[in-house]
Protein backbone atom coordinates (compact mmCIF):
# COMPACT_ATOMS: atom_id res chain seq x y z
CA UNK A 1 0.00 0.00 0.00
CA UNK A 2 1.61 3.22 -0.94
CA UNK A 3 1.94 6.63 0.82
CA UNK A 4 -0.85 9.20 1.38
CA UNK A 5 0.78 12.66 0.60
CA UNK A 6 0.56 16.15 1.29
CA UNK A 7 1.58 19.61 1.02
CA UNK A 8 3.79 20.38 4.06
CA UNK A 9 2.78 23.48 5.50
CA UNK A 10 5.90 26.30 6.27
CA UNK A 11 7.21 26.03 9.67
CA UNK A 12 5.28 23.07 10.90
CA UNK A 13 7.59 20.36 12.67
CA UNK A 14 7.48 16.80 11.68
CA UNK A 15 5.43 15.35 15.01
CA UNK A 16 3.30 18.25 14.09
CA UNK A 17 2.28 17.11 10.90
CA UNK A 18 1.03 13.57 11.73
CA UNK A 19 -0.51 14.38 14.99
CA UNK A 20 -2.52 16.76 13.04
CA UNK A 21 -3.18 13.78 10.49
CA UNK A 22 -4.37 11.67 13.41
CA UNK A 23 -6.44 13.79 15.15
CA UNK A 24 -10.03 14.15 14.77
CA UNK A 25 -13.21 15.39 16.54
CA UNK A 26 -16.22 14.09 14.89
CA UNK A 27 -19.96 13.77 16.04
CA UNK A 28 -19.30 10.40 17.21
CA UNK A 29 -15.72 9.84 17.78
CA UNK A 30 -12.66 12.16 18.93
CA UNK A 31 -9.12 10.83 18.65
CA UNK A 32 -6.47 12.07 20.60
CA UNK A 33 -2.61 11.57 20.89
CA UNK A 34 -1.50 11.42 23.76
CA UNK A 35 2.53 11.23 22.98
CA UNK A 36 4.17 10.39 20.22
CA UNK A 37 7.64 10.10 18.17
CA UNK A 38 8.93 10.95 15.63
CA UNK A 39 11.94 8.02 14.67
CA UNK A 40 14.91 8.64 11.76
CA UNK A 41 12.14 10.90 9.69
CA UNK A 42 10.47 7.27 8.85
CA UNK A 43 9.00 5.76 11.83
CA UNK A 44 5.85 7.65 13.52
CA UNK A 45 4.70 6.34 17.00
CA UNK A 46 1.71 7.46 19.40
CA UNK A 47 0.14 6.39 22.31
CA UNK A 48 -3.55 6.97 21.14
CA UNK A 49 -6.90 8.03 22.70
CA UNK A 50 -10.11 7.02 21.22
CA UNK A 51 -13.40 8.68 22.93
CA UNK A 52 -17.53 6.58 21.86
CA UNK A 53 -18.93 10.18 22.73
CA UNK A 54 -21.66 8.06 22.56
CA UNK A 55 -21.21 5.29 25.59
CA UNK A 56 -18.16 7.71 26.86
CA UNK A 57 -16.01 4.84 26.71
CA UNK A 58 -11.98 5.61 26.24
CA UNK A 59 -9.59 2.94 24.41
CA UNK A 60 -6.20 3.76 24.70
CA UNK A 61 -3.66 1.85 22.34
CA UNK A 62 -0.37 2.25 20.48
CA UNK A 63 0.09 2.95 17.15
CA UNK A 64 3.07 1.99 14.20
CA UNK A 65 2.99 4.08 11.18
CA UNK A 66 5.80 4.09 7.95
CA UNK A 67 5.95 7.72 7.26
CA UNK A 68 8.14 10.11 4.93
CA UNK A 69 8.60 13.68 5.26
CA UNK A 70 11.01 16.22 3.26
CA UNK A 71 11.33 20.14 2.93
CA UNK A 72 7.78 20.35 0.54
CA UNK A 73 5.71 17.42 1.47
CA UNK A 74 5.17 14.55 3.57
CA UNK A 75 3.24 11.07 3.01
CA UNK A 76 2.02 8.07 5.56
CA UNK A 77 0.85 4.85 5.31
CA UNK A 78 -2.23 3.43 7.39
CA UNK A 79 -1.54 2.96 10.69
CA UNK A 80 -1.19 -0.40 12.66
CA UNK A 81 -2.78 -0.47 15.82
CA UNK A 82 -0.70 -2.78 18.45
CA UNK A 83 -3.63 -5.43 18.05
CA UNK A 84 -2.34 -6.23 14.57
CA UNK A 85 1.34 -7.02 16.04
CA UNK A 86 2.77 -3.57 13.66
CA UNK A 87 6.64 -5.16 11.79
CA UNK A 88 7.67 -1.64 12.97
CA UNK A 89 9.07 -2.34 16.30
CA UNK A 90 11.32 1.18 17.05
CA UNK A 91 8.87 2.53 19.69
CA UNK A 92 10.84 4.54 22.42
CA UNK A 93 10.80 3.47 25.99
CA UNK A 94 8.71 5.98 27.17
CA UNK A 95 5.87 5.76 24.92
CA UNK A 96 5.63 2.00 25.88
CA UNK A 97 5.93 2.94 29.65
CA UNK A 98 2.79 5.11 29.16
CA UNK A 99 0.93 2.65 27.11
CA UNK A 100 1.80 0.28 30.11
CA UNK A 101 0.22 2.57 32.58
CA UNK A 102 -2.93 3.70 30.56
CA UNK A 103 -3.48 0.83 28.80
CA UNK A 104 -2.04 -2.45 30.38
CA UNK A 105 -2.60 -5.78 28.77
CA UNK A 106 -3.35 -9.28 29.84
CA UNK A 107 -5.13 -12.19 28.10
CA UNK A 108 -8.72 -10.41 28.51
CA UNK A 109 -8.25 -7.94 26.59
CA UNK A 110 -5.34 -8.85 24.08
CA UNK A 111 -6.55 -12.97 23.94
CA UNK A 112 -4.17 -13.25 20.86
CA UNK A 113 -0.84 -11.34 22.07
CA UNK A 114 -0.03 -9.82 19.22
CA UNK A 115 -0.42 -6.30 21.08
CA UNK A 116 2.11 -7.55 23.90
CA UNK A 117 4.72 -9.33 21.91
CA UNK A 118 5.08 -5.62 19.96
CA UNK A 119 5.39 -3.91 23.38
CA UNK A 120 7.79 -6.46 24.50
CA UNK A 121 10.10 -6.53 21.43
CA UNK A 122 10.09 -2.49 21.32
CA UNK A 123 11.15 -2.74 25.21
CA UNK A 124 14.00 -5.38 24.38
CA UNK A 125 15.42 -2.86 21.44
CA UNK A 126 14.75 -0.25 23.26
CA UNK A 127 16.84 -1.63 26.27
CA UNK A 128 19.67 -2.94 24.00
CA UNK A 129 19.89 0.78 22.65
CA UNK A 130 20.04 1.98 26.28
CA UNK A 131 22.65 -0.56 26.98
CA UNK A 132 24.87 0.68 23.93
CA UNK A 133 24.54 4.12 24.46
CA UNK A 134 26.37 3.72 28.20
CA UNK A 135 29.50 2.25 26.37
CA UNK A 136 29.97 4.87 24.21
CA UNK A 137 32.57 7.68 24.88
CA UNK A 138 35.03 9.36 22.19
CA UNK A 139 38.35 6.86 21.57
CA UNK A 140 36.07 3.65 22.47
CA UNK A 141 36.89 1.13 19.78
CA UNK A 142 34.40 -1.50 19.02
CA UNK A 143 35.23 -4.84 16.34
CA UNK A 144 32.04 -6.34 14.52
CA UNK A 145 32.17 -10.22 13.88
CA UNK A 146 31.74 -9.39 9.95
CA UNK A 147 33.11 -6.73 8.19
CA UNK A 148 31.02 -3.65 6.62
CA UNK A 149 31.14 -2.48 3.17
CA UNK A 150 30.34 0.72 2.37
CA UNK A 151 30.15 2.73 -0.99
CA UNK A 152 33.40 3.64 -2.77
CA UNK A 153 35.47 2.27 0.33
CA UNK A 154 37.47 -0.75 1.95
CA UNK A 155 35.35 -3.45 3.99
CA UNK A 156 35.97 -2.45 7.47
CA UNK A 157 35.01 -4.25 10.78
CA UNK A 158 36.84 -1.80 12.89
CA UNK A 159 35.12 1.07 14.31
CA UNK A 160 36.44 4.32 17.07
CA UNK A 161 33.72 6.60 18.14
CA UNK A 162 34.58 9.56 17.44
CA UNK A 163 31.01 11.56 18.57
CA UNK A 164 29.03 14.51 17.42
CA UNK A 165 31.08 16.68 14.13
CA UNK A 166 28.80 19.80 14.33
CA UNK A 167 25.83 18.95 13.23
CA UNK A 168 26.98 15.75 12.56
CA UNK A 169 26.29 13.24 16.07
CA UNK A 170 27.00 9.80 16.06
CA UNK A 171 30.36 9.92 13.99
CA UNK A 172 32.88 7.34 14.15
CA UNK A 173 36.17 6.30 12.29
CA UNK A 174 35.98 2.86 9.72
CA UNK A 175 39.60 1.43 9.72
CA UNK A 176 39.41 -0.66 6.73
CA UNK A 177 40.82 -3.92 6.77
CA UNK A 178 43.33 -3.18 3.72
CA UNK A 179 44.95 -0.28 6.08
CA UNK A 180 44.67 1.70 3.45
CA UNK A 181 43.67 5.07 5.65
CA UNK A 182 40.15 5.73 7.48
CA UNK A 183 37.11 7.31 7.14
CA UNK A 184 34.14 9.22 8.88
CA UNK A 185 30.80 6.94 8.81
CA UNK A 186 28.17 6.40 10.54
CA UNK A 187 26.45 3.22 11.37
CA UNK A 188 23.36 3.88 12.32
CA UNK A 189 21.07 3.68 16.27
CA UNK A 190 20.66 -0.40 15.47
CA UNK A 191 24.45 -0.67 15.64
CA UNK A 192 24.69 -2.83 18.78
CA UNK A 193 22.30 -5.48 17.61
CA UNK A 194 25.21 -6.53 15.15
CA UNK A 195 27.56 -9.44 17.46
CA UNK A 196 30.55 -7.35 18.10
CA UNK A 197 33.10 -6.81 21.24
CA UNK A 198 34.22 -3.55 22.43
CA UNK A 199 37.75 -3.04 23.18
CA UNK A 200 39.30 -1.09 25.95
CA UNK A 201 41.81 1.33 24.92
CA UNK A 202 45.60 1.40 27.29
CA UNK A 203 44.84 5.06 28.64
CA UNK A 204 40.91 4.13 29.64
CA UNK A 205 42.63 1.37 31.46
CA UNK A 206 44.80 3.42 33.26
CA UNK A 207 42.15 6.02 34.03
CA UNK A 208 40.24 2.86 35.46
CA UNK A 209 43.61 2.24 37.51
CA UNK A 210 43.62 5.80 38.49
CA UNK A 211 40.17 6.05 39.74
CA UNK A 212 40.19 3.14 41.14
CA UNK A 213 43.47 3.59 43.36
CA UNK A 214 41.68 7.46 44.69
CA UNK A 215 38.57 5.75 45.38
CA UNK A 216 40.54 3.52 47.89
CA UNK A 217 42.18 6.31 49.29
CA UNK A 218 38.87 8.04 49.84
CA UNK A 219 37.70 5.30 51.25
CA UNK A 220 40.04 4.70 53.17
CA UNK A 221 40.71 8.32 54.66
CA UNK A 222 36.31 8.10 55.37
CA UNK A 223 36.89 5.21 57.46
CA UNK A 224 39.89 6.28 59.92
CA UNK A 225 38.00 9.66 60.13
CA UNK A 226 35.29 7.67 61.92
Amino acid sequence: MGYTTCRRPWGVKGKDLFRAYWESDGEERRVRILADALVNLREYYAVVESLDKKTGEAKVFGMANRVHIDRHEYGTRCGDTEDCGPTLDSCPLSLIETLDRLAPLDESNDPRGHARGWRARCRAKGESAAEGSKILRPGRVVVFDSAMKFRGCSLARTFTYVGNLGRKRGVWRAHPEDGNGTFLCRLGKEWHLKPHRVEISAQERLDELIGGKRRRRAKTAETQGT
